[in-house]
C-alpha cells in the first residue's frame, strides 16, 4: 500500500500537536520539559531517505523558518515561540 503525502504530513506534524497540547495544559512550563520536546521535534524533522520530495522540502522549510534562529542564538524566547504554532514567522 502506498503512503500518501497527507499521511506523511500527519506523522511529521504529530510532534507539534503533542508539544502544543502539553504546553497548553501547563501553567508553569519548565525548561526541563521544553528541551526534550524541542529535541524530539528537531530529530523528527531530520531528512530521511524514505521521505518523499514534498516531505523533505516541508521539513527543510520548517527548520529554516521556525527553528533556524533558535538553533544559532539559543534564545529562550525564540525557543518558546517556535513551539507556539499560533505565532507565525
Amino acid at each position: 500500500m502506498e503512503i500518501t503525502v497527507v499521511e506523511e504530513l500527519v506523522v511529521v506534524l504529530g510532534n507539534f500537536s503533542t508539544a502544543s497540547t502539553f504546553l497548553s495544559y501547563e501553567e508553569d512550563v519548565s525548561m526541563s520539559a521544553v528541551f526534550p520536546i524541542l529535541h524530539s521535534i528537531l530529530d523528527q524533522l531530520q531528512p530521511d531517505e524514505l521521505d518523499s520530495g514534498v516531505i523533505k522540502q516541508f521539513k527543510e522549510i520548517v527548520i529554516s523558518e521556525r527553528f533556524e534562529l533558535i538553533l544559532h542564538t539559543h534564545s529562550y524566547c525564540h525557543l518558546l515561540s517556535a513551539l507556539d504554532l499560533r505565532i507565525l514567522s
